[in-house]
């Protein structure tokens, strides 16, 4: 078996990378799998290349500038070719890219149960640096026990408050690890029949004190094969944190899924955020999965800057809490 590399730079490769990454995705992380399918690798990364074996593209590897420098990476090979070798020649690739960069770091996302890069990646001296947890509350729990707090409404966010909850948002996201602005496009989408769900807790004076976006799609699976029904965005703005906002938050975001016929409630969160991680757990999630950061120190090599189109970044919607 040969393999070989090449740089992505037409549309139809773009393509090509697409496919292996949603292939690759859907049998290592169904859990992180977004409701309206895998997003595009070949849209996010500011370059990316091919696995080849005998010409044939078997992977690929996409690579970014995260905002705290160090060089995001993404791997994806397709099931049916996984080898060891093949696994090595990722890694071993993306490790190369370090080299065009002014980044002194290299940060891989793998999934838990890709086996296949995770081994390769602690062959070649990589280690965990940080963990997104996906945990699970089934709905035989019942209800989550929290009190209101007081001085604040929980309703759903109405027409024309997009700016506000953008606004709320990112400032309660301010200062979280690897923060990246949401952008307005990101929430509209976000928005796009789960307006409903989408619920605010709103002070006397109209404020917004904080989030939680309570997602449900009956086409999509939760891990105990009953719709998707996920809790995301779950802030509350730093003055309120320590009230019991934040419990009561996501006790409405549990009830209103429970009463579109979830049988179980999933989220994600930072396995770094102690307080969020502590109220999960207290309100009955567990662990199915996890998502792992791979990092290497690389040695620091002398360019000006990347090139113009290796230089972009692009906004993420957070998965995870940010509210004890």
């Amino acid at each position: 078996m040969r393999y070989t590399t090449t740089h992505i730079a037409g549309d139809n490769e773009r393509a090509t990378l697409d496919r292996i990454w949603a292939a690759s995705q859907e049998a290592d992380d169904r859990g992180f799998r977004p409701r309206d399918g895998w997003w595009s690798l070949s849209a996010w990364a500011a370059s990316a290349t091919l696995l080849l074996a005998d010409g044939a593209p078997i992977g690929g590897l996409a690579v970014k500038l995260a905002p705290d420098g160090a060089l995001e990476a993404r791997l994806a090979l397709l099931p049916e070719r996984r080898t060891p070798e093949a696994a090595r020649r990722l890694v071993r690739a993306s490790r190369e890219e370090v080299q065009a960069y002014s980044s002194a770091r290299l940060r891989l996302t793998l999934p838990a149960q890709a086996t296949w890069a995770r081994e390769a990646a602690d062959a070649a001296g990589l280690t965990i640096a940080r963990s997104t947890l996906v945990m699970l509350r089934p709905a035989s729990l019942g209800p989550l026990a929290a009190t209101a707090a007081p001085g604040v409404a929980i309703r759903p966010t109405q027409p024309g408050e997009e700016g506000r909850v953008l606004h709320a948002l990112n400032h309660a996201w301010a200062g979280t690890w690897n923060f990246r602005p949401l952008s307005r496009r990101a929430l509209e989408r976000d928005l796009v029949g789960q307006r409903d769900g989408f619920l605010v807790a709103v002070n006397a004076e109209g404020r917004l004190a904080g989030t939680v976006h309570a997602q449900f799609d009956l086409t999509g699976k939760n891990r105990d094969d009953g719709p998707l029904a996920w809790i995301s965005n779950l802030t509350t703005d730093p003055v309120w944190r320590g009230k019991g906002l934040g419990r009561a938050l996501l006790g409405a975001g549990i009830a209103a899924l429970h009463h579109r016929g979830a049988t179980s409630v999933m989220l994600g969160v930072d396995a770094g955020a102690v307080a969020p991680l502590a109220l999960y757990r207290s309100a009955g999630f567990v662990e199915v999965d996890r998502l792992e950061l791979w990092e290497a120190q690389s040695k620091a090599h002398s360019i000006a800057e990347a090139p113009p189109q290796q230089r972009t970044t692009a906004a993420a919607s957070p998965i995870a809490a940010v509210v004890p």
